[in-house]
């Protein structure tokens, strides 16, 4: 699987190889990182063989309030997630607060297509519990 590829066909499929800079070359041994706007970024690399991507979040999830707690589940069990492995993407405290973190699955890496809604999957799920954790 050549992750850095993917990334580069898919951004510039979406409209948006401006985040891959011509001439950079990514690395499928290095964290592949994204600023979408608006402090958003994802992080994307290849752990252990697996295809892995995550974004931090503004939270100590130990500390967050029950009812946001609930609404990130909701969130996070919403839609169905076949782009990634079963259960992710999911929250993770981490020491410098939380991330949103997942797994793509096979499918989502089989083409740059797939590995977009893949990604914007992710980044929506991930915007949600940005704008949950920021309210709660």
């Amino acid at each position: 699987m050549d992750l850095a590829t993917l990334v580069t066909e898919g951004m510039k499929l979406i409209g948006r190889g401006d985040l891959v800079p011509e001439g950079s070359s990514l690395d499928n041994h290095s964290t592949i990182s994204l600023s979408l706007g608006e402090q958003q970024v994802v992080h994307i690399a290849v752990v252990d063989e697996y295809p892995v991507i995550w974004a931090p979040l503004p939270a100590d999830l130990p500390a967050l309030l029950p009812e946001v707690k609930g609404g990130l589940l909701d969130i996070l069990t919403e839609e169905p997630a076949a782009l990634f492995y079963p259960g992710l993407p999911a929250l993770r405290q981490t020491e410098n607060g939380a991330e949103l973190v997942g797994c793509f699955s096979h499918s989502a890496v089989s083409d740059a297509e797939s590995f977009v809604q893949a990604l914007d999957q992710f980044v929506r799920l991930s915007q949600q519990c940005h704008t949950l954790i920021l309210r709660g």
